[in-house]
């Protein structure tokens, strides 16, 4: 009898945690971001045509990849996931980095829907994947 009630409880709480992992926010995680979330095929285009005739390596930023947005630049991370008011690379951009000129230097600011969709991205997370459902 006792070991059939430790089964029994040991039945419940397996189906208990799988209910409850099963109606987290798994939703949210890298591999399967929600709908809408903007992700790095969102914004890779504005850093190919603006930024990497500069940024495939000055100052070490790269912004040819995804992983080389967030962990290159001398002031890395330049990219802080889900913080875009103190990443640098929206500071630059926007022209109120006390490490960084604003950027693009020399050239014409970015339009102020590219600038959004950038901020946007590092707060939904700056994910790399699509969504994959």
């Amino acid at each position: 009898m006792k070991f059939k009630m430790n089964y029994t409880l040991t039945a419940i709480l397996l189906t208990a945690s799988l209910f409850i992992a099963a109606c987290s926010d798994s939703g949210k995680t890298p591999n399967n971001p929600p709908s809408g979330v903007i992700v790095w095929a969102d914004v890779s285009p504005i850093f190919q045509s603006n930024c990497v005739g500069c940024h495939g390596g000055s100052g070490g930023l790269y912004l040819t990849s995804y992983n080389n947005a967030l962990t290159t630049g001398n002031d890395a991370p330049v990219i802080i996931p889900g913080d875009p008011t103190n990443s640098i690379l929206v500071q630059a951009l926007r022209g109120t980095a006390t490490v960084a000129a604003q950027m693009p230097k020399g050239l014409t600011p970015l339009s102020e829907s590219n600038i959004s969709l950038i901020e946007e991205w590092i707060t939904d997370g700056a994910l790399e994947v699509e969504v994959t459902e």
